[in-house]
């Protein structure tokens, strides 16, 4: 491809009024000179878009299920707490703290899971607090 390149670049050194930049684009490759003329230069412009378009799904991935592993084998997971039987609102502090991220390891009790959640994510979810009253 590059050898019939050089009658064109003699041709264009010959001429008095031929400038740098008209030798530059003359020696420069495209993708005809360096693969071939069979190239089909749409193809490649939609294989390489195609490939960009995959690159920034995977990048910018959004989040799928919000709970990973707690309960999966319910369709609808709930939980019921009677106010009555937590201990913890008998405690001097009488709060409980609650998972509403589904990442905690002590579920369904807040371990503090959601702050890391919150940062890879950028949400903003938080523990359900339950206080006793006084």
């Amino acid at each position: 491809a590059q050898a019939s390149l050089v009658p064109a670049i003699n041709a264009l050194r010959s001429r008095p009024e031929a400038r740098k930049t008209d030798l530059f684009v003359a020696t420069v490759p495209t993708a005809r000179t360096v693969m071939g003329d069979k190239v089909d230069v749409t193809s490649l412009m939609l294989g390489l878009g195609l490939l960009g378009v995959i690159a920034l799904l995977k990048i910018f991935k959004p989040q799928g299920q919000i709970n990973p592993s707690i309960q999966k084998q319910c369709e609808k997971c709930v939980n019921t707490i009677v106010v009555s039987d937590v201990e913890d609102l008998k405690r001097p502090d009488g709060k409980v703290v609650m998972c509403r991220c589904w990442r905690s390891k002590k579920f369904p009790y807040c371990d503090g899971a959601h702050a890391e959640h919150n940062k890879l994510t950028g949400d903003n979810v938080g523990p359900l607090i339950i206080k006793a009253s006084k």
